[in-house]
Protein backbone atom coordinates (compact mmCIF):
# COMPACT_ATOMS: atom_id res chain seq x y z
CA UNK A 1 0.00 0.00 0.00
CA UNK A 2 1.52 3.33 -1.05
CA UNK A 3 1.69 6.43 1.13
CA UNK A 4 2.03 10.15 0.38
CA UNK A 5 2.73 12.86 2.94
CA UNK A 6 3.38 16.60 2.68
CA UNK A 7 4.79 18.63 5.56
CA UNK A 8 5.21 22.41 5.72
CA UNK A 9 8.00 24.12 7.69
CA UNK A 10 7.08 27.82 8.05
CA UNK A 11 9.77 30.52 8.02
CA UNK A 12 12.56 28.13 6.99
CA UNK A 13 14.53 29.07 3.89
CA UNK A 14 17.18 27.00 2.12
CA UNK A 15 18.86 27.76 -1.19
CA UNK A 16 17.77 25.81 -4.23
CA UNK A 17 21.01 23.89 -4.62
CA UNK A 18 20.81 22.49 -1.10
CA UNK A 19 17.16 21.53 -1.55
CA UNK A 20 18.03 19.78 -4.82
CA UNK A 21 20.61 17.69 -2.95
CA UNK A 22 18.15 16.92 -0.16
CA UNK A 23 15.51 15.78 -2.67
CA UNK A 24 17.95 13.45 -4.42
CA UNK A 25 19.11 11.95 -1.11
CA UNK A 26 15.55 11.37 0.09
CA UNK A 27 14.49 9.73 -3.16
CA UNK A 28 17.45 7.34 -3.00
CA UNK A 29 16.19 5.85 0.29
CA UNK A 30 14.69 2.33 0.24
CA UNK A 31 10.95 2.28 -0.32
CA UNK A 32 10.76 5.90 -1.53
CA UNK A 33 9.21 6.50 -4.95
CA UNK A 34 9.36 10.31 -5.11
CA UNK A 35 10.62 13.13 -2.88
CA UNK A 36 10.71 16.90 -3.29
CA UNK A 37 12.01 19.51 -0.87
CA UNK A 38 11.12 22.94 -2.26
CA UNK A 39 10.17 26.43 -1.24
CA UNK A 40 6.40 26.82 -1.58
CA UNK A 41 6.40 29.15 -4.59
CA UNK A 42 3.26 28.98 -6.76
CA UNK A 43 5.17 27.15 -9.50
CA UNK A 44 6.60 24.56 -7.11
CA UNK A 45 3.20 23.97 -5.51
CA UNK A 46 1.66 23.51 -8.96
CA UNK A 47 4.30 20.92 -9.82
CA UNK A 48 3.69 19.03 -6.56
CA UNK A 49 -0.05 18.94 -7.21
CA UNK A 50 0.64 17.62 -10.70
CA UNK A 51 2.60 14.77 -9.08
CA UNK A 52 -0.46 13.84 -7.03
CA UNK A 53 0.43 15.50 -3.72
CA UNK A 54 -2.31 17.38 -1.86
CA UNK A 55 -3.20 18.82 1.53
CA UNK A 56 -3.23 22.07 3.48
CA UNK A 57 0.57 22.13 3.62
CA UNK A 58 0.57 23.13 -0.06
CA UNK A 59 -1.37 26.30 0.78
CA UNK A 60 1.61 27.74 2.69
CA UNK A 61 3.28 30.95 1.51
CA UNK A 62 6.42 31.20 -0.60
CA UNK A 63 8.60 31.63 2.52
CA UNK A 64 7.68 28.13 3.68
CA UNK A 65 9.67 24.97 3.06
CA UNK A 66 7.47 22.13 1.81
CA UNK A 67 8.63 18.52 1.75
CA UNK A 68 6.54 15.98 -0.18
CA UNK A 69 7.43 12.28 -0.03
CA UNK A 70 5.76 9.25 -1.63
CA UNK A 71 6.74 5.74 -0.65
CA UNK A 72 5.73 2.11 -0.52
CA UNK A 73 4.16 2.56 2.91
CA UNK A 74 3.77 4.86 5.91
CA UNK A 75 6.82 3.37 7.61
CA UNK A 76 9.05 4.14 4.61
CA UNK A 77 7.80 7.71 4.41
CA UNK A 78 8.26 8.24 8.16
CA UNK A 79 11.84 6.99 7.96
CA UNK A 80 12.49 9.46 5.13
CA UNK A 81 11.17 12.35 7.21
CA UNK A 82 13.42 11.23 10.08
CA UNK A 83 16.35 11.44 7.66
CA UNK A 84 15.19 14.88 6.51
CA UNK A 85 16.20 16.61 9.74
CA UNK A 86 19.75 15.31 9.41
CA UNK A 87 20.00 16.40 5.78
CA UNK A 88 18.70 19.89 6.45
CA UNK A 89 20.98 20.43 9.43
CA UNK A 90 24.15 19.56 7.50
CA UNK A 91 24.70 23.15 6.39
CA UNK A 92 28.10 24.82 6.33
CA UNK A 93 28.95 26.67 9.52
CA UNK A 94 29.77 30.36 9.41
CA UNK A 95 33.51 30.92 10.05
CA UNK A 96 34.17 32.54 13.40
CA UNK A 97 30.59 32.25 14.60
CA UNK A 98 29.57 29.17 16.60
CA UNK A 99 26.45 30.55 18.21
CA UNK A 100 24.38 32.42 15.67
CA UNK A 101 22.52 30.73 12.88
CA UNK A 102 23.16 31.53 9.24
CA UNK A 103 22.26 35.07 8.13
CA UNK A 104 18.67 35.38 6.95
CA UNK A 105 19.30 38.12 4.39
CA UNK A 106 22.01 39.19 1.97
CA UNK A 107 22.45 42.44 3.89
CA UNK A 108 23.16 40.47 7.08
CA UNK A 109 25.63 38.23 5.25
CA UNK A 110 27.51 41.26 3.89
CA UNK A 111 27.72 42.75 7.39
CA UNK A 112 29.13 39.45 8.61
CA UNK A 113 31.69 39.34 5.75
CA UNK A 114 32.51 42.97 4.87
CA UNK A 115 35.66 41.91 3.00
CA UNK A 116 33.70 39.83 0.46
CA UNK A 117 33.70 41.34 -3.06
CA UNK A 118 31.55 38.69 -4.76
CA UNK A 119 28.00 37.51 -4.07
CA UNK A 120 26.70 34.16 -5.34
CA UNK A 121 22.95 34.26 -6.04
CA UNK A 122 21.21 30.87 -6.26
CA UNK A 123 17.55 31.50 -5.44
CA UNK A 124 14.40 30.96 -7.53
CA UNK A 125 14.43 33.11 -10.66
CA UNK A 126 11.60 35.40 -9.59
CA UNK A 127 13.66 36.50 -6.55
CA UNK A 128 17.13 36.44 -8.09
CA UNK A 129 17.14 39.90 -9.69
CA UNK A 130 16.26 41.55 -6.36
CA UNK A 131 19.19 39.85 -4.60
CA UNK A 132 21.52 40.81 -7.46
CA UNK A 133 20.43 44.44 -7.16
CA UNK A 134 21.16 44.33 -3.42
CA UNK A 135 24.66 43.06 -4.15
CA UNK A 136 25.36 45.71 -6.79
CA UNK A 137 24.14 48.53 -4.54
CA UNK A 138 26.55 47.24 -1.90
CA UNK A 139 29.39 47.43 -4.42
CA UNK A 140 29.80 43.68 -4.94
CA UNK A 141 30.25 41.65 -8.08
CA UNK A 142 27.60 38.99 -8.74
CA UNK A 143 27.73 35.35 -9.77
CA UNK A 144 24.08 34.82 -10.77
CA UNK A 145 23.62 31.06 -10.85
CA UNK A 146 19.81 31.30 -10.93
CA UNK A 147 17.95 30.67 -14.16
CA UNK A 148 14.49 31.86 -15.28
CA UNK A 149 15.48 35.53 -14.83
CA UNK A 150 13.84 37.83 -17.36
CA UNK A 151 15.87 39.32 -20.20
CA UNK A 152 14.82 42.84 -19.21
CA UNK A 153 16.14 42.30 -15.67
CA UNK A 154 19.38 40.96 -17.08
CA UNK A 155 19.88 44.00 -19.32
CA UNK A 156 19.23 46.44 -16.45
CA UNK A 157 21.51 44.57 -14.04
CA UNK A 158 24.38 44.42 -16.51
CA UNK A 159 24.02 48.06 -17.54
CA UNK A 160 24.17 49.05 -13.88
CA UNK A 161 27.17 46.79 -13.25
CA UNK A 162 29.03 48.25 -16.21
CA UNK A 163 28.43 51.78 -14.95
CA UNK A 164 29.74 50.80 -11.50
CA UNK A 165 32.80 48.95 -12.78
CA UNK A 166 31.40 45.63 -11.53
CA UNK A 167 30.47 42.37 -13.22
CA UNK A 168 27.28 40.33 -13.24
CA UNK A 169 28.07 36.78 -14.30
CA UNK A 170 24.75 35.35 -15.43
CA UNK A 171 21.87 34.81 -15.06
CA UNK A 172 22.04 31.06 -15.59
CA UNK A 173 25.81 31.32 -15.25
CA UNK A 174 27.01 27.76 -14.86
CA UNK A 175 30.74 28.15 -14.32
CA UNK A 176 33.47 30.56 -13.23
CA UNK A 177 36.93 30.29 -11.67
CA UNK A 178 38.31 33.26 -9.76
CA UNK A 179 41.25 33.41 -7.41
CA UNK A 180 41.73 29.67 -7.68
CA UNK A 181 38.15 28.99 -6.54
CA UNK A 182 35.58 27.36 -8.78
CA UNK A 183 32.02 28.66 -8.79
CA UNK A 184 28.98 26.71 -9.94
CA UNK A 185 29.73 23.64 -12.05
CA UNK A 186 33.49 24.15 -12.14
CA UNK A 187 36.05 21.43 -12.63
CA UNK A 188 39.16 21.29 -10.51
CA UNK A 189 42.10 22.37 -12.66
CA UNK A 190 45.65 23.45 -11.96
CA UNK A 191 46.58 27.12 -11.91
CA UNK A 192 48.15 28.44 -15.07
CA UNK A 193 48.40 31.30 -17.52
CA UNK A 194 45.24 30.89 -19.63
CA UNK A 195 42.21 33.11 -19.06
CA UNK A 196 38.74 32.23 -20.33
CA UNK A 197 35.60 34.28 -20.76
CA UNK A 198 32.48 32.53 -21.93
CA UNK A 199 28.76 32.78 -22.49
CA UNK A 200 28.77 29.04 -21.99
CA UNK A 201 29.18 27.10 -18.75
CA UNK A 202 29.86 23.61 -20.09
CA UNK A 203 31.93 25.16 -22.87
CA UNK A 204 34.27 26.59 -20.23
CA UNK A 205 34.26 23.22 -18.47
CA UNK A 206 35.21 21.34 -21.64
CA UNK A 207 38.01 23.74 -22.59
CA UNK A 208 39.44 24.07 -19.07
CA UNK A 209 39.37 20.29 -18.53
CA UNK A 210 41.16 19.58 -21.82
CA UNK A 211 43.76 22.25 -21.00
CA UNK A 212 44.37 20.59 -17.63
CA UNK A 213 44.62 17.15 -19.22
CA UNK A 214 47.20 18.54 -21.66
CA UNK A 215 49.35 19.85 -18.79
CA UNK A 216 48.22 23.48 -18.87
CA UNK A 217 46.37 25.55 -16.31
CA UNK A 218 43.77 28.27 -15.84
CA UNK A 219 44.43 31.70 -14.36
CA UNK A 220 40.76 32.77 -14.39
CA UNK A 221 37.48 31.89 -16.07
CA UNK A 222 34.67 34.41 -16.24
CA UNK A 223 31.19 33.21 -17.13
CA UNK A 224 28.63 35.65 -18.48
CA UNK A 225 25.43 33.67 -19.04
CA UNK A 226 24.24 32.43 -22.42
CA UNK A 227 22.35 35.61 -23.41
CA UNK A 228 25.23 38.03 -22.94
CA UNK A 229 26.12 38.09 -26.64
CA UNK A 230 22.54 38.72 -27.71
CA UNK A 231 21.45 41.94 -29.39
CA UNK A 232 19.63 43.08 -26.23
CA UNK A 233 22.52 42.61 -23.80
CA UNK A 234 25.21 43.63 -26.28
CA UNK A 235 28.07 41.61 -24.80
CA UNK A 236 28.40 43.94 -21.80
CA UNK A 237 29.85 41.37 -19.43
CA UNK A 238 31.89 39.58 -22.10
CA UNK A 239 33.64 42.88 -22.80
CA UNK A 240 34.04 43.55 -19.08
CA UNK A 241 35.47 40.07 -18.60
CA UNK A 242 37.93 40.60 -21.43
CA UNK A 243 39.13 43.82 -19.81
CA UNK A 244 39.74 41.94 -16.57
CA UNK A 245 41.78 39.28 -18.36
CA UNK A 246 43.74 41.84 -20.38
CA UNK A 247 44.65 43.70 -17.16
CA UNK A 248 45.60 40.53 -15.25
CA UNK A 249 49.37 39.97 -15.47
CA UNK A 250 48.89 36.28 -14.69
CA UNK A 251 46.95 35.84 -17.95
CA UNK A 252 49.18 35.26 -20.97
CA UNK A 253 46.58 33.84 -23.40
CA UNK A 254 42.85 34.48 -23.65
CA UNK A 255 40.08 32.17 -24.82
CA UNK A 256 36.58 33.36 -25.77
CA UNK A 257 34.01 30.55 -25.58
CA UNK A 258 30.35 30.97 -26.50
CA UNK A 259 27.27 29.67 -28.18
CA UNK A 260 26.36 31.46 -31.43
CA UNK A 261 26.35 35.23 -30.90
CA UNK A 262 24.49 38.08 -32.55
CA UNK A 263 26.76 38.85 -35.55
CA UNK A 264 27.21 42.55 -34.75
CA UNK A 265 27.81 41.91 -31.04
CA UNK A 266 30.18 39.08 -31.88
CA UNK A 267 32.15 41.30 -34.19
CA UNK A 268 32.56 44.00 -31.52
CA UNK A 269 33.82 41.41 -29.06
CA UNK A 270 36.23 39.93 -31.60
CA UNK A 271 37.57 43.40 -32.43
CA UNK A 272 38.35 43.96 -28.75
CA UNK A 273 39.88 40.52 -28.42
CA UNK A 274 42.08 41.03 -31.48
CA UNK A 275 43.37 44.29 -30.00
CA UNK A 276 44.05 42.88 -26.54
CA UNK A 277 47.79 42.56 -27.11
CA UNK A 278 47.69 38.95 -25.93
CA UNK A 279 47.44 35.78 -28.02
CA UNK A 280 43.78 34.80 -28.17
CA UNK A 281 41.46 32.09 -29.45
CA UNK A 282 37.75 32.54 -30.22
CA UNK A 283 35.30 29.65 -30.37
CA UNK A 284 31.77 30.88 -31.07
CA UNK A 285 30.31 27.61 -32.34
CA UNK A 286 29.54 28.49 -35.91
CA UNK A 287 28.71 32.17 -35.56
CA UNK A 288 30.26 34.37 -38.25
CA UNK A 289 31.38 37.95 -37.56
CA UNK A 290 30.07 40.62 -39.90
CA UNK A 291 33.49 42.17 -40.41
CA UNK A 292 36.43 40.26 -41.81
CA UNK A 293 38.82 42.66 -40.13
CA UNK A 294 38.06 41.05 -36.79
CA UNK A 295 40.15 38.06 -37.78
CA UNK A 296 42.98 39.90 -39.55
CA UNK A 297 45.31 39.65 -36.57
CA UNK A 298 48.01 37.08 -36.01
CA UNK A 299 47.23 37.10 -32.28
CA UNK A 300 43.64 35.92 -32.83
CA UNK A 301 42.81 32.39 -33.99
CA UNK A 302 39.39 30.92 -34.71
CA UNK A 303 38.39 27.49 -33.37
CA UNK A 304 35.49 25.53 -34.81
CA UNK A 305 35.11 23.23 -31.81
CA UNK A 306 35.75 23.42 -28.08
CA UNK A 307 38.46 20.78 -28.45
CA UNK A 308 40.20 22.82 -31.12
CA UNK A 309 40.03 25.88 -28.85
CA UNK A 310 41.79 23.98 -26.06
CA UNK A 311 44.47 22.75 -28.45
CA UNK A 312 45.13 26.22 -29.86
CA UNK A 313 45.28 27.78 -26.39
CA UNK A 314 47.90 25.17 -25.50
CA UNK A 315 49.87 26.08 -28.63
CA UNK A 316 49.26 22.65 -30.16
CA UNK A 317 48.22 21.60 -33.63
CA UNK A 318 44.45 21.00 -33.43
CA UNK A 319 43.68 17.28 -33.23
CA UNK A 320 41.68 15.73 -36.01
CA UNK A 321 40.41 12.53 -34.40
CA UNK A 322 41.88 10.86 -31.37
CA UNK A 323 39.21 8.55 -30.10
CA UNK A 324 39.79 6.72 -26.87
CA UNK A 325 39.55 2.93 -27.11
CA UNK A 326 36.74 0.86 -25.74
CA UNK A 327 37.36 -1.49 -22.86
CA UNK A 328 39.26 -4.67 -23.84
CA UNK A 329 37.01 -7.20 -25.50
CA UNK A 330 34.46 -4.70 -26.77
CA UNK A 331 35.91 -4.55 -30.28
CA UNK A 332 35.65 -1.80 -32.84
CA UNK A 333 32.86 0.79 -33.06
CA UNK A 334 29.82 -0.52 -34.90
CA UNK A 335 28.74 1.09 -38.14
CA UNK A 336 25.10 1.33 -39.02
CA UNK A 337 22.44 3.64 -40.32
CA UNK A 338 19.50 4.51 -38.10
CA UNK A 339 18.13 7.00 -35.60
CA UNK A 340 20.10 8.91 -33.00
CA UNK A 341 18.92 10.18 -29.61
CA UNK A 342 21.23 12.79 -28.02
CA UNK A 343 20.39 13.67 -24.41
CA UNK A 344 22.70 16.27 -22.91
CA UNK A 345 23.09 17.96 -19.53
CA UNK A 346 25.27 20.69 -21.05
CA UNK A 347 23.61 23.12 -23.47
CA UNK A 348 26.77 24.08 -25.34
CA UNK A 349 27.89 20.47 -25.55
CA UNK A 350 24.50 19.65 -27.05
CA UNK A 351 24.78 22.44 -29.62
CA UNK A 352 28.31 21.45 -30.58
CA UNK A 353 27.33 17.80 -31.00
CA UNK A 354 24.31 18.71 -33.11
CA UNK A 355 26.41 20.85 -35.46
CA UNK A 356 28.88 18.01 -35.97
CA UNK A 357 26.34 15.22 -36.40
CA UNK A 358 24.12 17.20 -38.77
CA UNK A 359 27.14 18.13 -40.89
CA UNK A 360 28.03 14.45 -41.18
CA UNK A 361 24.47 13.19 -41.58
CA UNK A 362 22.18 16.01 -42.75
CA UNK A 363 19.38 13.64 -43.75
CA UNK A 364 19.58 11.36 -40.71
CA UNK A 365 16.82 11.16 -38.13
CA UNK A 366 18.41 12.66 -35.02
CA UNK A 367 16.94 14.26 -31.91
CA UNK A 368 19.01 16.57 -29.67
CA UNK A 369 17.71 17.57 -26.25
CA UNK A 370 19.36 19.94 -23.75
CA UNK A 371 17.85 18.58 -20.53
CA UNK A 372 19.38 21.53 -18.67
CA UNK A 373 17.27 24.07 -20.59
CA UNK A 374 14.81 26.23 -18.65
CA UNK A 375 11.76 24.20 -19.70
CA UNK A 376 13.21 21.13 -17.98
CA UNK A 377 14.50 22.84 -14.81
CA UNK A 378 11.47 24.83 -13.64
CA UNK A 379 10.87 23.48 -10.16
CA UNK A 380 13.38 20.70 -10.80
CA UNK A 381 17.10 20.25 -10.26
CA UNK A 382 19.51 20.71 -13.14
CA UNK A 383 20.42 17.29 -14.61
CA UNK A 384 24.04 17.75 -13.57
CA UNK A 385 22.79 17.81 -9.96
CA UNK A 386 19.81 15.49 -10.23
CA UNK A 387 20.16 12.88 -13.00
CA UNK A 388 16.71 11.31 -12.59
CA UNK A 389 14.82 13.02 -15.42
CA UNK A 390 17.58 12.41 -17.96
CA UNK A 391 18.00 8.83 -16.74
CA UNK A 392 14.33 8.20 -17.52
CA UNK A 393 14.71 9.78 -20.97
CA UNK A 394 17.78 7.63 -21.68
CA UNK A 395 15.93 4.44 -20.75
CA UNK A 396 12.98 5.35 -22.99
CA UNK A 397 15.30 6.17 -25.90
CA UNK A 398 15.78 2.42 -26.38
CA UNK A 399 12.25 2.22 -27.78
CA UNK A 400 13.23 4.11 -30.94
CA UNK A 401 16.94 4.95 -31.15
CA UNK A 402 19.69 2.92 -32.80
CA UNK A 403 22.45 5.23 -31.54
CA UNK A 404 22.53 6.96 -28.13
CA UNK A 405 24.74 9.97 -27.35
CA UNK A 406 25.06 11.82 -24.03
CA UNK A 407 27.50 13.75 -21.84
CA UNK A 408 28.81 13.00 -18.36
CA UNK A 409 30.05 16.15 -16.61
CA UNK A 410 32.13 16.03 -13.44
CA UNK A 411 33.21 18.76 -11.04
CA UNK A 412 32.16 20.51 -7.88
CA UNK A 413 28.39 20.77 -7.40
CA UNK A 414 27.77 18.01 -9.95
CA UNK A 415 26.18 14.72 -8.92
CA UNK A 416 28.60 12.54 -6.87
CA UNK A 417 28.40 9.58 -9.28
CA UNK A 418 27.00 10.72 -12.65
CA UNK A 419 28.19 7.70 -14.64
CA UNK A 420 26.85 5.33 -12.01
CA UNK A 421 23.46 7.02 -12.14
CA UNK A 422 23.24 6.59 -15.94
CA UNK A 423 24.47 3.01 -16.27
CA UNK A 424 21.17 1.33 -15.21
CA UNK A 425 19.08 3.36 -17.70
CA UNK A 426 21.65 2.74 -20.46
CA UNK A 427 21.42 -0.98 -19.86
CA UNK A 428 17.62 -0.77 -19.72
CA UNK A 429 17.66 1.14 -23.03
CA UNK A 430 19.70 -1.66 -24.56
CA UNK A 431 17.15 -4.22 -23.40
CA UNK A 432 14.36 -2.20 -25.00
CA UNK A 433 16.36 -1.85 -28.22
CA UNK A 434 17.07 -5.59 -28.33
CA UNK A 435 13.33 -6.20 -28.11
CA UNK A 436 13.20 -4.41 -31.50
CA UNK A 437 16.13 -6.41 -32.83
CA UNK A 438 18.59 -3.49 -32.44
CA UNK A 439 22.00 -3.64 -30.77
CA UNK A 440 22.05 -0.08 -29.39
CA UNK A 441 25.35 1.78 -29.93
CA UNK A 442 26.16 4.12 -27.03
CA UNK A 443 28.58 7.07 -26.99
CA UNK A 444 29.47 9.50 -24.20
CA UNK A 445 31.67 12.55 -23.75
CA UNK A 446 33.27 12.59 -20.29
CA UNK A 447 34.09 16.11 -19.14
CA UNK A 448 36.36 16.38 -16.12
CA UNK A 449 39.83 16.10 -14.63
CA UNK A 450 41.74 13.74 -12.39
CA UNK A 451 41.27 16.24 -9.54
CA UNK A 452 37.46 16.18 -9.64
CA UNK A 453 35.79 14.56 -6.63
CA UNK A 454 33.85 11.99 -8.70
CA UNK A 455 37.08 10.29 -9.87
CA UNK A 456 37.68 10.67 -13.60
CA UNK A 457 39.29 7.25 -14.05
CA UNK A 458 36.55 5.48 -12.13
CA UNK A 459 33.82 7.24 -14.10
CA UNK A 460 35.48 6.33 -17.38
CA UNK A 461 35.92 2.68 -16.39
CA UNK A 462 32.31 2.33 -15.33
CA UNK A 463 31.18 3.46 -18.78
CA UNK A 464 33.70 1.55 -20.88
CA UNK A 465 33.11 -1.62 -18.84
CA UNK A 466 29.54 -1.77 -20.19
CA UNK A 467 30.67 -1.06 -23.75
CA UNK A 468 30.10 2.70 -23.98
CA UNK A 469 32.44 4.50 -26.37
CA UNK A 470 33.95 7.33 -24.30
CA UNK A 471 35.97 10.41 -25.22
CA UNK A 472 37.19 13.36 -23.17
CA UNK A 473 36.41 15.47 -26.24
CA UNK A 474 32.76 16.18 -26.94
CA UNK A 475 33.57 17.00 -30.57
CA UNK A 476 35.38 13.71 -31.08
CA UNK A 477 32.63 11.55 -29.64
CA UNK A 478 29.97 13.47 -31.60
CA UNK A 479 31.87 12.74 -34.82
CA UNK A 480 32.21 9.10 -33.84
CA UNK A 481 28.46 8.81 -33.18
CA UNK A 482 27.67 10.64 -36.41
CA UNK A 483 29.81 8.30 -38.48
CA UNK A 484 28.24 5.32 -36.77
CA UNK A 485 24.82 6.77 -37.57
CA UNK A 486 25.59 7.02 -41.27
CA UNK A 487 27.78 3.95 -41.60
CA UNK A 488 30.69 6.01 -42.97
CA UNK A 489 34.32 5.02 -42.26
CA UNK A 490 35.84 6.22 -39.01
Amino acid sequence: MSARHVVAFPNRYYDSVKLMRVSVELESLPGIHAASAVMATPMNVELLRAQGFEGQALDAGAETLVVAIAGAGDHDVERAFDRLDELLSSSVAIPGDTTAGPPRSLEAALRLHPQANLVVVAVPGQHAALEAWTALRAGRNVFLFSDNVSLSDEVKLKQAAASLGLVVMGPDCGTAMLGGIGLGFANRVRAGSIGLVGASGTGIQQVSSLIHQAGGGIAAAIGTGSRDLSTEVGGLMTLAGLEMLVADPAVERIGLISKPADPDVGSRVLERLSGSGKPAVACMLGAQPTTAGSMDNLNLQRAETLTEAADLLMGREPRKRRFEPRAPGHGEPRRRTGRLAALFAGGTLCQEAERIVRALAPAAEATFVDVGADEYTRGRAHPMIDPRLRADMIERSGDEADVLLFDVVLGDLAYPDPAGALIPPVEAARVRALARGVDLAVYASLIGTDLDPQGLGRQRSMLTDIGVMVSSSNAEVAELAGRCLTGTPL
